[in-house]
């Protein structure tokens, strides 16, 4: 199996950073993603913050990509899976929030 592992920090607190993770519709305006493809999405929160099991589709130029939520840790981490994909099957991923001495977060 393939193995990434990427870490970055902000300057925002992990409430901060949590809403923007949680809610997929924040991704275009901070993410590698052009748009949220809310028709081959399910389950989104219509507060902006999805719940396990809700089915978030991406638009990256012309694929569309779908992950499930696997699981919620407010404000410490967020997990997903595959639910659809052309090019890469059977992946999960694990985004931990931990929040620096200074405020900010380190995200890995």
């Amino acid at each position: 199996m393939l193995t990434y592992d990427a870490t970055a920090t902000s300057t925002a607190p992990p409430a901060v950073v949590w809403r923007l993770l949680a809610d997929a519709r924040t991704w275009p305006t901070w993410s590698a993603v052009d748009s949220l493809v809310t028709d081959r999405s399910s389950g989104l929160g219509p507060d902006g913050q999805d719940l396990v099991g809700a089915v978030r589709a991406f638009r990256t130029g012309r694929t569309v990509t779908g992950e499930r939520l696997t699981g919620l840790i407010e404000q410490k981490q967020l997990t997903y899976e595959d639910a659809f994909n052309p090019t890469i099957r059977d992946y999960r991923a694990v985004v931990d929030l931990l929040p620096t001495p200074d405020g900010g977060t380190t995200i890995h």
